[in-house]
């Protein structure tokens, strides 16, 4: 599917259709940081009923886990993995969860809180590598694995089973007139139901 701005027209394999204003209502997807070791059980979202079944399954094996992303979807996804059973960890690049929507003070108390749900939280603190726990001896298999260790940016590590991705969604690409790739996502929005920078194109992410 291609948007021509200067016909105004959105292309596709049906023919092409013209437009007075284009409404972009596509979705999203979960966005994965690219991290080295990031793959199976180190790679899962929190998005879909689909995505908890596989966390549920990956969680029977684990005795903790991980979750990147200290937004509201990233703790409920530690409050997930708290109610499977395992003891959760929260990985925030920013100085206090849910940034966006707190202030310091707000983010404080929520830390805390968070904290007395036996939830472990790590703030300012980026993710580097997953890489497996045990690189010099084989893996130790057994009814619990915590075999990936999750290395973060203030080189501390967290051993883990599994990794839960909830850092925020990512937009599907169009193709432009001009053969240029363009996301929802990278056209300056300003509202709720919002213009783009692109004229006459509106995001209803």
């Amino acid at each position: 599917t291609a948007i021509d701005r200067e016909q105004r027209e959105v292309l596709t394999p049906e023919g092409a259709f013209g437009y007075d204003r284009l409404v972009l209502a596509t979705g999203s997807y979960p966005f994965v940081p690219p991290i080295e070791g990031a793959e199976g059980d180190s790679r899962l979202v929190y998005r879909t009923l689909d995505d908890l079944d596989t966390i549920r399954l990956a969680a029977a094996r684990a005795r903790r886990g991980v979750v990147v992303g200290g937004g509201l979807l990233g703790l409920e996804a530690a409050n997930a993995l708290r109610g499977f059973g395992m003891t959760p960890h929260v990985v925030e690049m920013a100085p206090r969860l849910m940034a966006q929507q707190l202030d310091e003070a707000g983010g404080t108390l929520l830390s805390r809180m968070i904290g007395e749900l036996g939830i472990t939280v790590h703030t300012d603190v980026g993710t580097e590598s997953i890489k497996p726990a045990q690189r010099n001896r084989p893996l130790k298999r057994s009814a619990v694995d915590d075999s990936l260790r999750v290395t973060l940016s203030d080189e501390t590590f967290i051993d883990c089973g599994v990794v839960v991705f909830a850092a925020g969604t990512g937009s599907p690409y169009f193709t432009t007139d001009s053969g240029a790739a363009l996301r929802a996502a990278e056209m300056k929005c300003d509202a709720l139901f919002k213009g783009t920078s692109v004229d006459g194109v509106y995001d209803a992410d």
